[in-house]
């Protein structure tokens, strides 16, 4: 019999788990946080998976044998030390999610776009520095993080993403917003903070879905008359920008239920400033 301490090893090996899930016929796998510096080919025998997770490990490449998982609709290689998207996850054709952030990623490749039933994809915290005009074939994409990389414009091509929801671009490089974000109907959340952004361009009110944004840590001086048109938008922050008076378009918002306005060369007082679930008691000083 095992002891405690020989059962939980035993447990934690990585073969004895992909043993169990092929005895079990489960449909998920955990490998993650195991230390792990490559995955055993076995996992191709796993055939049923649908959810596989090989996050905080240490890898750096798959094995061909992952093409096999021709059910995997979720795979989670975030905290690794991948360079390269590895090739054998270009072959799952039923992929919905992918997670690649924090890892050491420096290019998309344009075999990105076979993975046509993406619906969220994770590749923040990477060293991209552009995003290949391939990813507008990604039609179905709902969510798309590219936080915490090298960014200095996305593709045109963006605007094929009429489905996607989420966008996340912060703590990049980009110095204006992309026009092609109009044409993005259903997004709800936008996240621009952290970049090097001077102006919005009136475009900006075509999305009349926008619930949420965040453009904080940028260079904003003004904010568009259009921006009124965002109907539906009842978070905004806009903190640590060059605002030296308070924009009265914020008025015409009638959702907006948060503003943060803290950090900047405003002459309104801090305590006021700090009431940001309170915006019509900021925004009487406009």
């Amino acid at each position: 019999m095992l002891s405690p301490s020989s059962a939980q090893i035993w447990d934690q090996n990585p073969r004895s788990l992909i043993a169990q899930a092929a005895r079990t016929q489960s449909k998920t796998l955990d490998l993650s946080s195991l230390g792990l510096t490559q995955v055993p080919e076995e996992i191709g025998q796993l055939t049923q998976l649908e959810q596989l997770d090989l996050s905080d490990n240490q890898l750096s490449q798959l094995p061909a044998a992952i093409a096999a998982l021709q059910n995997l609709r979720s795979l989670d290689l975030m905290l690794n030390r991948f360079e390269q998207v590895p090739e054998a996850v270009f072959q799952l054709g039923e992929l919905q999610e992918l997670y690649l952030g924090d890892n050491r990623i420096q290019a998309l490749p344009v075999a990105i776009a076979r993975l046509l039933r993406l619906t969220w994809l994770s590749v923040g915290s990477n060293q991209l520095q552009a995003v290949p005009q391939a990813i507008g074939q990604l039609t179905q994409l709902t969510h798309l993080n590219l936080n915490g990389n090298n960014l200095q414009a996305l593709p045109d091509a963006c605007a094929g993403l009429t489905q996607l929801q989420v966008l996340s671009v912060s703590q990049n490089q980009l110095r204006t917003v992309p026009t092609l974000l109009a044409y993005l109907p259903h997004l709800q959340r936008l996240d621009l903070s952290c970049n090097q952004i001077e102006f919005l361009p009136a475009e900006l009110a075509q999305l009349r879905r926008l619930e949420w944004l965040n453009l904080s840590q940028n260079q904003l001086k003004r904010l568009p008359g259009a921006i009124a048109n965002l109907s539906n938008l009842s978070e905004l922050y806009v903190s640590q920008n060059c605002f030296r008076e308070l924009p009265r378009v914020l008025k015409q918002l009638p959702r907006l239920a948060m503003l943060n306005l803290a950090d900047n060369p405003l002459p309104i007082p801090s305590e006021i400033l700090e009431k940001i679930y309170e915006p019509s008691a900021i925004l009487r000083h406009a």
